[in-house]
């Protein structure tokens, strides 16, 4: 053995390597001994070093000098001298299988007494001083895991050397962020390493095929988008979560992470426990439930108390951070005012063998059995709390004043003034609220009149412009936690209260708030305002000269001759309409007004041309029809060109926006038949049952229209 060898001393400028700053190239292979003596012009054998500066001029000369060649004689006497050399230090074997396919060569090396492999597989580059990911240096380096290093290999095929560092921001629980992991670059397509190295990673993928699907979760080898279909969470989410369920312990048959999936995965999906033990690869259907179990109590335990309720909700933190500006904008609200949304939802059950709790719990509206929690939310979808469950024979009014004369409940976040935002189920507990010096908002209640007068219909639509958040946030809760929209067994029934907390504590945490219409918000609420004071007047003029029953002063015409109604840019569609929830209604209604040719039946007054007669269908009952009237000022740009409107419905006398059969004519007339396509929403369904049937859907409240 040469004395650079034993002492480590660089075969180019005889430095001592360990003096020299830089990674030192172990020379191990007869190519490296080709390349570096036809590069440096020396003899070289395997054993050799470079410091860490010549082996910088080693990289520097291969870019910017042409490739050497070498003839076939210096080839072969350095081939001889490296070869020569192992005799003493060290044992080179090229394996090749001659078979239907070719092994790639790989060399074993021993040297001092460490055995070294050489194979084919490609590696990022091998570094110490900085981020091997991103190339940056700073002081938050840490040491690349080797779990991070097993994911890398696994799922990119590239190796990272050991000893490599990278920033800590790049790693989350030993592993490297997924977006971080397709960052890595390939700077070699050789890897040398330690035998027992070698033997430590076969070992680790061995184990890794073996591991079942719950194994992978518990080791964070489920990439974010596939948790998030399991959960409706990440990783980042599922880690703080779990480090909130202080009173669960890791266990010999599982981790506190396994425990959390499994329960979120029943919770998101609402499968049944054989079938989610089937899928996460659990040994009994049974643990399913344990596991479950577990995490709810923990939940009530350690994050509800904490983190959910009246008792932890903070008046100033509600009132500014969860009060939308349309709200504030619209009622022109002092900033110390809450306004809070009060609503029931259901939760379905299977029938009772309990005859006394089977009266209580079988709704005469819903002709099913369920239970009621009952939900406190604000503007913006934010939940205060959620309560119950409630027997489905106590409406909403009754529930409403449990919940007042709690003294430990929602009046310890009100003061005299706040404003309760509410729908007509709650008309019975309006006075008694009023009585405690709360402002009551609600929609308007025809009864048993066919309509709503004008201010009654401007009046409900301020109201149902704030409303429509708490029925979003039911929506929003069953239809990514499809648990609470299914059928509970009676067993089920102690923990529905809990399952709605817990759901309602992720939208909360991890949702994100409801606010319609910011875009156009000024121009909204300046025009709702401007309209709330003017009366129908074209509903008089119909009305007075009979127009609703008379034929002979009407004559039909196609829309497509109807060239002279405004043209309205579809900004100013969604402000005369108040919002997109009526522009969006208006597309369903036009869609089955229109027909092949997409156009619609109109017709005008003989007399007045500028004023409109349609006759629209009503979407819940098939021998509804609506006539609806509309007055234009002919060949005028924008949504003042539409002067007046009235419908039949039971707010069709609004001037605050409209109601959607006005707004289906209007988007037809004035936007969609300048559209190369008008949409049609799920035209595929109109012909799925070409079947003759009878419509038995009883009258209902037109409002919905």
């Amino acid at each position: 053995m040469s004395s650079k060898t034993c002492n480590n001393i660089c075969l180019v400028c005889f430095k001592y390597v360990k003096r020299v700053s830089g990674t030192p190239k172990y020379i191990l292979t007869s190519e490296d001994t080709i390349e570096i003596s036809t590069i440096f012009q020396r003899d070289v054998t395997i054993g050799d070093f470079l410091c860490g500066k010549c082996r910088l001029t080693k990289y520097k000369k291969l870019k910017t000098e042409p490739k050497a060649t070498t003839s076939d004689n210096t080839v072969s006497e350095i081939l001889y001298k490296a070869d020569s050399s192992l005799s003493d230090l060290t044992l080179t074997q090229s394996s090749s299988q001659s078979s239907n396919f070719e092994d790639p060569t790989y060399t074993v090396t021993f040297l001092n007494d460490v055995e070294y492999i050489e194979v084919p597989l490609k590696r990022t580059i091998s570094t110490h001083k900085y981020c091997c990911i991103c190339y940056t240096t700073n002081k938050n380096l840490v040491v690349v895991p080797l779990h991070a290093r097993m994911q890398s290999f696994t799922k990119r095929r590239i190796f990272i050397p050991i000893g490599n560092r990278c920033c800590a921001d790049h790693i989350i629980n030993k592993k490297f962020y997924y977006e971080d992991l397709n960052r890595l670059k390939v700077y070699s397509h050789w890897t040398t390493l330690e035998a027992t190295e070698l033997s430590k990673i076969m070992e680790n993928i061995a184990v890794q095929c073996n591991a079942t699907l719950l194994d992978k979760v518990d080791n964070y080898q489920l990439s974010n988008e596939k948790l998030y279909v399991f959960t409706g969470l990440n990783w980042e989410n599922i880690i703080e979560i779990r480090d909130l369920l202080t009173s669960m312990r890791n266990t010999d048959i599982r981790s506190i992470t396994q425990a959390l999936i499994v329960f979120l995965f029943k919770l998101r999906t609402g499968n049944s426990n054989k079938l989610i033990a089937s899928i996460l690869e659990l040994d009994e259907e049974q643990l399913v439930s344990t596991y479950s179990e577990q995490v709810i109590k923990s939940f009530e335990k350690d994050i509800l108390p904490l983190y959910f309720g009246f008792n932890k909700a903070c008046r100033d933190d509600l009132v500014k951070n969860h009060t939308t500006a349309i709200v504030k904008n619209l009622h022109d609200t002092s900033n110390d005012k809450l306004f809070v949304i009060c609503d029931g939802t259901y939760a379905r059950h299977q029938k009772s063998s309990n005859n006394q709790y089977q009266r209580k719990s079988y709704s005469v509206q819903k002709g099913v059995s369920l239970c009621k929690p009952f939900t406190i939310c604000t503007t913006d979808g934010y939940i205060i709390n959620m309560l119950g469950p409630y027997y489905a024979n106590q409406n909403d009014a009754t529930i409403m004043k449990e919940v007042i004369d709690d003294s430990n409940g929602l009046s310890l976040l009100l003061k005299p003034g706040d404003v309760f935002v509410v729908d007509r189920g709650f008309r019975d507990v309006k006075e008694y609220l009023e009585e405690k010096g709360y402002q009551v908002l609600m929609p308007s209640f025809k009864g048993k009149r066919n309509q709503l007068t004008t201010a009654e219909s401007n009046s409900s639509r301020f109201v149902t412009k704030i409303r429509w958040t708490v029925e979003s946030t039911h929506g929003m809760l069953k239809q990514k936690y499809r648990l609470l929209d299914q059928k509970f067994d009676n067993k089920m029934l102690p923990r529905i209260s809990s399952l709605y907390k817990i759901a309602s504590f992720l939208h909360n945490k991890y949702n994100k708030r409801l606010n319609s219409d910011v875009e156009y918000l000024d121009e909204i609420v300046e025009s709702m305002k401007s309209r709330n004071v003017a009366e129908n007047t074209l509903f008089e003029e119909v009305k007075r000269n009979g127009w609703q029953r008379k034929k002979l002063c009407f004559k039909t015409i196609s829309s497509s001759d109807l060239l002279d109604f405004p043209e309205i840019t579809e900004k100013d569609l969604i402000i005369l309409f108040s919002g997109t929830y009526q522009y969006k209604q208006a597309i369903s209604y036009l869609a089955e007004m229109m027909d092949d040719s997409n156009n619609i039946t109109i017709q005008f007054v003989k007399d007045k041309s500028n004023i409109l007669k349609a006759l629209v269908q009503s979407r819940h009952m098939s021998r509804k029809i609506y006539r609806c009237f509309i007055e234009y000022n002919r060949n005028s740009i924008g949504y003042y060109g539409v002067k007046r409107y009235c419908c039949e419905c039971a707010n069709g006398l609004r001037t605050v926006g409209c109601c959607s059969h006005i707004a289906a004519i209007i988007y037809y007339l004035a936007y969609g038949r300048y559209l190369s396509n008008i949409p049609r929403p799920a035209e595929v369904l109109n012909d799925l049952f070409n079947k003759d049937h009878v419509d038995v859907i009883i009258d209902q409240d037109s409002d919905e229209d």
